[in-house]
């Protein structure tokens, strides 16, 4: 099979194909392509074809209108070329990437529930430590389950890599690791991939460093703060933890121990509907929404650097309103946790498995 080749117009290079996505292949090549969801949800990785022809895979309809396919617009995380193809990205460059991702294997080194619905997980690389930048996140795959997403934890540097994956309603992935994922098991790693990363540049600004986190979302948020503390201790920080409901609530005493270790770090837990509300609340933990505390510490944010990650819901309010307060757009680093679509086969077999269910039911 000839290997296709993909000219891109903001890249001086052009690309051998891979067998993965036109978006695959560009980041596997360290190109900064614009991208979030790498699921057909989002529409950042917007793309002009300028010529050639691709396969497209399905997406949604909110993330490009037939309109836009009309006229010529794809999504580079779901199409793959048919020939040579010539591109050109809709949105702003990403930030170039600091480090060029590479593939590896990894055995699984601990498992922990933090919490009923949230698995901490330690990998250990067979070609020891990863470089990355604070932030960042790797693509795992798990037995012969469809490869996911998920941000490191630890600071870059440290022999193993920490992970929290969120348990989802029906998740075939996150539902494998909940229940049948034990040491040394294997796992393909590959990475570091993201743009919403830790900038040296956040110590020249006057205001503090804010992070905030939405569930699994405190990784990336965790890897950022821990790193930034480390290599300057007297950084003033603060942490906006959002979560349902005391359930969700998982490393509280970590989180007390980094506090009281780092006079200039602040914290605050929000419950958004607490069960029991003003139950177990402390001096992190209280009872309100995520934004609200930001609108009540900040009247403005034009001195600070934000970094937040979670749902896109949680993402896009915090960008809103932080944008609203002034912050400077090259202050502002958004990581929004998309959903993986699920793959036909197994979407088949889940209907089966319902159809099924009904059957003896009835």
């Amino acid at each position: 099979m000839t290997s296709k080749q993909i000219s891109i117009a903001q890249w001086p290079h052009p690309l051998t194909a891979t067998k993965g996505t036109l978006l695959d292949t560009a980041l596997e090549a360290g190109v900064p392509y614009p991208h979030e969801c790498r699921a057909g949800e989002c529409g950042r990785c917007k793309t002009q074809l300028l010529q050639g022809e691709v396969r497209h895979t399905p997406y949604l309809a909110e993330a490009l209108s037939r309109e836009e396919r009309e006229r010529g617009l794809v999504l580079a995380c779901r199409c793959y070329p048919r020939t040579d193809v010539q591109v050109r990205w809709l949105e702003d460059a990403a930030a170039p990437a600091p480090f060029a991702p590479r593939k590896q294997i990894a055995r699984v080194h601990g498992l922990d529930r933090a919490a009923s619905a949230v698995s901490r997980v330690w990998l250990a690389l067979n070609d020891g430590p990863m470089d990355f930048a604070a932030g960042q996140y790797a693509r795992l795959g798990f037995d012969d389950l469809p490869v996911r997403p998920y941000s490191m934890a630890n600071k870059a540097g440290n022999d193993l890599m920490e992970f929290h994956i969120g348990h989802q309603p029906d998740g075939h992935v996150s539902g494998h690791v909940a229940k049948h994922l034990r040491e040394g098991d294997r796992v393909h790693l590959e990475g570091p991939f993201g743009d919403a990363y830790l900038r040296k540049t956040h110590s020249s600004r006057p205001g503090p460093l804010i992070a905030v986190a939405g569930g699994t979302g405190l990784a990336p948020m965790l890897s950022i703060l821990r790193t930034a503390l480390d290599d300057q201790p007297e950084t003033r920080a603060q942490l906006y933890f959002a979560v349902r409901d005391h359930e969700g609530i998982y490393l509280e005493e970590e989180l007390l121990r980094l506090a009281k270790a780092h006079a200039g770090l602040k914290i605050r837990i929000l419950l958004s509907r607490p069960a029991r509300p003003g139950a177990g609340h402390n001096r992190l933990v209280q009872t309100g929404s995520v934004l609200e505390a930001l609108d009540e510490d900040f009247d403005s944010l034009a001195d600070s650097c934000l970094y937040t990650a979670g749902s896109p819901r949680l993402v896009g309010a915090v960008k809103a309103l932080a944008t609203a307060k002034g912050i400077s757009p090259d202050a502002l680093h958004c990581d929004a946790f998309w959903s993986a679509p699920v793959p036909p086969r197994i979407r088949q077999r889940k209907g089966l498995t319902n159809r099924l269910a009904r059957l003896f039911r009835s």
